[in-house]
């Protein structure tokens, strides 16, 4: 019911706010169904301009996170981004923008908190990780006329499509999602005319295989000519591994023995899906192994480090923290979330394109309507991005496609290289 089981929710300031996400939110405790629901934090991004002419409107954010969750730690990176992101959105043209972020450690504190955001005026809900959690948030957040969006790009990330929730798909859109990834490949080595690509991936993390999974399903066998003929691009080849690489030649022997096996017992490039330093072992085995052909790494992060030796390897990022990045935005963020020792992830990038979404969407209806925005963004438009240009198509399973940029790996050195996208025509 709504407002019984609350979540505990402690108001800042903001020196204790950003003290709080440098604590990484270490002292959560479990509170009791009645506990008031009370602010963790609200802040206000504007400038002088804004406040003259009040903007176009105020663009009230929800921020729902799991303080006692396994992946607080994410959650509380994810508030971080996007308040260093609120600032750089922040324009004299642009929405103001409030967030407000709270804290539900159970499914029972979903209805109660979506309640009090409502009442506070808030039109749209941003998710975080917790795979408990999350699923009741978005249920509770359109049921009540919010649009849903979700932040988090890390992993683990929440089984949404697996959750038995009631979801209202026309307030929901899964602007995290790097689905398109497998797509992004695809197109990539069509541009390159490559004729049969071989798959190597991990079985240890759903997501990391998942654009690998994806990328065979849509590929032709490397057999079928006629297909391949058709396509441009078939699969030659693939091999799945279960262990944390503790022997990465014996994964490239098995991938090599499955290239054999294949008619024409040749392959053009080899996409590696794995977690860093998983890919780095698997690329040095390769190279160990005889196969000179391109490796093509759908890892999205920068933190990936490379050997002084690694030479054509390239890595498919819908951000890039390269100075020639086409969107000088992305750089700002880059430089904006690098605190200590903490490295740029085109990660943060993705998490920061989700309110960078919702501010072009106001700017393009005029309204912070929960109902308004879905529309615009849901319905196959192309709107801007802090990575660039992303077109929302409405799909469940593809529901965005991004421009991803192709970072090239010479002598252990990351360049930018080149744009490749799935928005030809849009993307410059």
């Amino acid at each position: 019911m709504l407002g019984r089981d609350r979540p505990r929710r402690t108001k800042l300031g903001i020196a204790q706010f950003f003290l709080w996400l440098g604590l990484a939110v270490a002292a959560c405790t479990g509170e009791s169904a009645e506990a008031p629901a009370t602010e963790i934090s609200s802040t206000t991004t504007t400038t002088e301009a804004a406040v003259a002419v009040e903007r176009i409107t105020t663009l009230r954010v929800g921020i729902v996170v799991n303080e006692a969750a396994p992946t607080a730690d994410l959650d509380a990176r994810i508030v971080r981004i996007l308040n260093e992101s609120s600032s750089l959105l922040s324009t004299a043209d642009s929405p103001r923008i409030e967030l407000t972020t709270v804290s539900v450690e159970t499914v029972g504190q979903a209805d109660g908190s979506i309640l009090a955001l409502l009442q506070d005026g808030i039109s749209v809900i941003i998710t975080g990780c917790d795979d408990a959690t999350v699923p009741a948030v978005l249920e509770a957040a359109t049921s009540n006329e919010l649009l849903a969006v979700t932040g988090c790009v890390a992993l683990p990330r929440p089984d949404i499509a697996g959750a038995d929730t009631d979801i209202d798909p026309s307030l929901f859109v899964d602007l995290s999602s790097l689905a398109d990834n497998s797509l992004a490949i695809e197109q990539y080595s069509l541009d390159q005319g490559h004729d049969s690509l071989g798959v190597i991936r991990s079985t240890l993390l759903p997501d990391v295989e998942q654009t690998c999974i994806d990328l065979e399903a849509q590929l032709p066998e490397g057999d079928d000519e006629d297909a391949a003929d058709t396509v441009g691009t078939g699969l030659a080849a693939a091999t799945t591994f279960a262990e944390l690489i503790d022997a990465p030649d014996n994964v490239v022997a098995d991938f090599a023995s499955s290239v054999d096996q294949t008619t024409t017992g040749t392959i053009d490039a080899i996409v590696v899906c794995a977690l860093p330093p998983s890919v780095g072992d698997i690329v040095q085995a390769l190279r160990e192994a005889g196969f000179d052909e391109e490796v093509i790494v759908p890892w999205y992060g920068d933190t990936q480090s490379w050997s002084a030796d690694t030479t054509n390897v390239v890595t498919l990022s819908p951000a890039s923290r390269h100075g020639d990045d086409p969107e000088g935005r992305t750089n700002d963020l880059f430089d904006a979330v690098t605190v200590g020792d903490q490295s740029p992830n085109a990660v943060d990038v993705v998490t920061a394109d989700t309110l960078a979404i919702l501010v072009d969407a106001v700017l393009r209806t005029g309204s912070v309507g929960s109902r308004s925005l879905a529309e615009t963004i849901s319905g196959d438009a192309v709107v801007n991005g802090i990575s660039g240009p992303i077109e929302t198509v409405g799909s469940i399973d593809f529901p965005l496609r991004r421009s991803y940029r192709v970072i090239a790996i010479n002598d252990g050195v990351a360049t930018f290289a080149t744009l490749a996208s799935t928005l030809e025509s849009e993307a410059g």
